[in-house]
């Protein structure tokens, strides 16, 4: 093989080996201290990186790479460089969209090839790997949904110390009632490490599920080491964490309580910037809120506001697209003129999410020609989709005498959309707040 292939794929194996091992991070740096913080911040956490990505150009590029692979995978025998491989088929299997595509079905038909036979010789990311497809059933790989076999699988590469595995085990006692035994799982992942396991028993006790007694303090503690773990895992959690900083636990489907209260406005932003950073889509849309109205004492900024609801909405978030077609209908005064069929596109993409305000929006587009020419029957066709989610100002609308549903003539001028109510922003209360804590 070339000498740049071979140094490809020990570069793999090494990127492999580092991102199967935990590494011990220090959490991040809190800019103000919380004086009702029950974890440390020099809390130590472990983490596992993220999985292996497509990096080398010869592997992607080179025809005989493959096969070059292929013989190295073969000859040797070292399970590093044949799950790398095997990982690496599944990967380049992506590459080709045609779920029927012939090469796609030979690429991952070797992958699964190399999956049985390392999980017969023990390794523990391939068992993960197999119980997964046992788990869920994979037509691509001829698995059907066999939830033993994934226990099995699973239960092996946990003893083998694979961390996910933990994860999957709780997961699988949680469907079978096993709630102890579930939690006891979560536990083992969360020790080792394991985002997700530990921001789930943050929300477990947070909420008391699982028959676990509510246990704030407990609950707290979990959140707040998933929040300061280092990586886009942490994103979700820090999110919450700024929610319930910030006070506005109805942000994440809480009751006001006492326990609950943390109110402290610097770490809130701390952690929202934080979750925003790592681009979840509804922390970038919230920090888009705080800067437009210059909420959690900051300056007002409606162009920051701007740039965080476009960033949001082309990562797909209902609210985002809304504000940001709100932003286009009225303009920033100096920043940034009217764009009217920017506002209809926007809030049509919003509609196609389902979201009710963004119906009702559309409908009063319609209704008054903002970024396409006036269509009463649309308006109405989009009010009553609004108003059979129950959204009240669209039953309202609807319930007007005919008398006065008359149709109003297209705006020319940035003055006209007064007459037009955006209900239902999402910084209100009355808005639809998103719910951090998604089960």
């Amino acid at each position: 093989p070339s000498p740049s292939l071979v140094r490809d794929v020990r570069h793999l194996v090494a990127l492999h080996k580092s991102q199967s091992s935990p590494q011990l991070v220090p959490a991040l740096p809190q800019p103000v201290q919380d004086d009702n913080s029950v974890v440390p911040s020099e809390t130590p956490f472990l983490l596992n990186k993220s999985r292996l990505s497509i990096a080398s150009f010869s592997l992607t590029h080179d025809k005989d790479a493959i096969k070059t692979y292929r013989r190295m995978a073969s000859k040797t025998h070292n399970k590093d460089i044949q799950m790398t491989y095997c990982k690496y088929l599944l990967e380049v299997a992506q590459l080709y969209k045609d779920s029927h595509d012939a090469t796609r079905g030979r690429l991952l038909g070797e992958a699964a090839y190399w999956i049985e036979r390392l999980a017969k010789a023990g390794l523990p990311e391939a068992l993960y790997i197999k119980g997964k497809w046992h788990m869920d059933g994979d037509e691509a790989f001829h698995y059907t949904k066999q939830p033993n076999k994934a226990f099995k699988c699973f239960q092996s590469a946990a003893r083998l110390g694979w961390i996910e595995a933990y994860y999957e085990l709780a997961r699988y006692f949680k469907s079978q009632g096993e709630f102890s035994r579930a939690i006891s799982c979560y536990k083992s992942a969360a020790n080792k490490g394991h985002i997700p396991a530990t921001y789930k028993l943050a929300k477990i006790y947070l909420r008391g599920q699982l028959n676990q007694k509510r246990n704030i303090k407990t609950g707290f503690e979990y959140l707040k080491l998933a929040a300061d773990a280092v990586g886009p895992e942490s994103a979700e959690p820090a999110h919450v964490l700024s929610c319930v900083y910030a006070d506005e636990l109805e942000r994440i489907g809480i009751a006001k309580d006492s326990q609950m209260s943390r109110k402290n406005i610097p770490l809130a932003v701390h952690y929202l910037e934080k979750a925003a950073q790592f681009g979840l889509p509804m922390a970038v849309h919230r920090l888009g809120q705080v800067h437009e109205h210059g909420l959690l004492g900051q300056p007002t900024d409606p162009w920051q506001g701007y740039l965080c609801y476009t960033r949001a909405a082309e990562d797909g978030y209902d609210q985002a697209m809304l504000d940001l077609s709100r932003l286009y209908a009225q303009g920033i005064p100096g920043l940034l003129m009217p764009q009217h069929e920017m506002a209809f596109k926007w809030c049509q993409r919003a509609t196609l999410q389902g979201l009710e305000q963004a119906e009702y929006v559309l409908g009063s587009y319609y209704e008054a020609g903002i970024g396409t020419l006036p269509d009463y029957p649309r308006a109405l066709e989009y009010f009553g989709k609004a108003a059979s989610k129950g959204y009240e100002p669209a039953a309202e609308k609807l319930n007007l005498p005919s008398s006065q549903r008359v149709l109003q003539r297209r705006p020319s001028t940035t003055s006209s959309f007064s007459s037009i109510e955006l209900v239902g922003d999402s910084t209100s209360p009355s808005g639809r707040p998103p719910n951090c804590f998604v089960m």
